[in-house]
């Protein structure tokens, strides 16, 4: 299943057999529940519908989507109000439907994809690889910049007694383990350890405080 907070959860669903699941592609995230829209917006302009194929977000519409936020300000944007009063809301996800079938796929978060040295990196699965890591209990990644472009990656790690404490000894550790899962280019260059990550009100990774820890 597939679906944000913002639309009750269940928008999408498919059925992953023994075949499917045998494959060496993504997994599809399936197709629309009755009564709701699934397409994919032109950044833009998320009312107009890209081609299939295209990536590109995720953008759903129909009756289970909130009305947008307690405090307005965080959703500015996010929902709007299609031709006959249907809500919409712009997702923050890539995603792209397979022209052979419709099948919705998603990609990961259009905000925590960035451009480092002409590749594309998706950081959240950069953070999972992380914490498979061994002595990691969590971690986060954080680009950053140079003259206003991404140079290099800093990973924030939190570990267990059997994690090296700082220095190079804990830089060789991770990034020795990460060489198997992850090319070269998305490997940190830099691992710092911190007690604890840093939590918004809503118990979610705080990215913003983030970036201030790495200055």
């Amino acid at each position: 299943m597939y679906g944000p907070t913002e639309a009750t959860v269940a928008v999408t669903a498919v059925r992953i057999d023994a075949a499917r699941a045998a494959g060496d592609g993504p997994l599809p995230v399936g197709r629309p529940a009755p009564g709701m829209d699934v397409w994919i917006g032109d950044p833009r302009e998320p009312s107009r519908r890209l081609m299939y194929g295209e990536q590109g977000e995720i953008v759903v519409a129909g009756p289970q989507v909130a009305a947008g936020y307690v405090a307005e300000a965080d959703g500015v944007g996010r929902f709007f109000v299609l031709a006959g009063g249907r809500r919409a809301y712009r997702t923050g996800d890539l995603g792209w439907i397979d022209p052979a079938d419709g099948m919705l796929f998603c990609g990961g978060r259009l905000d925590q994809q960035i451009k480092l040295r002409g590749y594309r990196i998706e950081i959240e699965e950069i953070e999972t690889h992380l914490r498979a890591v061994p002595g990691v209990a969590d971690a986060a990644v954080v680009p950053v910049d140079r003259d206003g472009t991404p140079d290099h990656l800093l990973a924030i790690v939190v570990g267990t007694a059997d994690l090296p404490s700082a220095g190079r000894a804990l830089a060789d550790h991770v990034r020795a383990a990460l060489a198997d899962a992850l090319p070269d280019y998305a490997i940190p260059r830099l691992v710092r350890r911190a007690p604890a990550l840093p939590l918004t009100t809503q118990g979610k990774l705080d990215r913003r405080a983030l970036r201030e820890i790495a200055r």
